[in-house]
């Protein structure tokens, strides 16, 4: 397992645009093009960069044909064993791969919200909240809803079957980040073993 993480703002400030569509594989070009919104387009090409780099690393061709799942999960359908998944928020981009199925989500640090906890937590989950001092809710909450959106990820299930106590699910590991200050990662994967720290793809201005 490994998982990738960059700040977007640096990966542009490194690259020209030209050079990260150079870089991310072929297929996923003609996506990034289709965002209207700057920033969301800015974002899906950091997330693309970076799978681009995990491919490579992994001696996986740019021209590899890539395939989306109902529930829009990302898959190699050629390629036995690579399984990646990705994630972006505020200025973070992600990727996690491994050889089985995984689940990764990032969030940058988000306000509480009462009503998404009321629907969503379970009930310790709900305790949790409620002993939590109202300074450190947001980072509560952040944390918790990257938790509960890899295991989505990874299953495919949507939401609300993570919260169905009348809904059978195979057993999910979830391990959890914070490379930087303001975001968490979580990585959710259905073995109980996990890398030991996000990789972060370090640019000249970090140091």
């Amino acid at each position: 397992m490994k998982i990738y993480i960059c700040k977007v703002s640096q990966l542009f400030q490194h690259y020209t645009r030209q050079e990260i569509y150079e870089q991310i594989p072929q297929e996923r070009r003609k996506s990034a093009r289709a965002y209207k919104n700057e920033a969301d387009k800015k974002r899906s090409l950091a997330v693309s960069f970076l799978l681009g780099q995990c491919m490579k690393e992994h001696g996986i061709p740019s021209d590899a044909k890539i395939c989306y799942s109902k529930s829009g999960k990302l898959y190699f359908p050629d390629i036995d064993r690579f399984y990646v998944n990705l994630s972006h928020a505020g200025d973070y981009a992600v990727c996690a791969y491994d050889k089985e199925e995984i689940g990764v989500d990032v969030e940058a640090i988000r306000t509480y919200q009462d009503k998404v906890v009321a629907k969503l937590a379970t009930d310790p989950e709900k305790q949790y909240f409620d002993r939590c001092k109202e300074t450190e809710r947001d980072r509560a909450f952040s944390k918790w809803w990257t938790k509960k959106e890899c295991a989505v990820k990874l299953t495919g299930m949507g939401i609300a079957g993570l919260v169905d106590k009348d809904k059978e699910t195979a057993e999910i590991f979830i391990k959890e980040f914070q490379p930087y200050d303001d975001c968490f990662v979580s990585v959710a994967s259905f073995h109980d073993y996990f890398c030991d720290e996000i990789t972060k793809v370090i640019y000249q201005d970090d140091i």
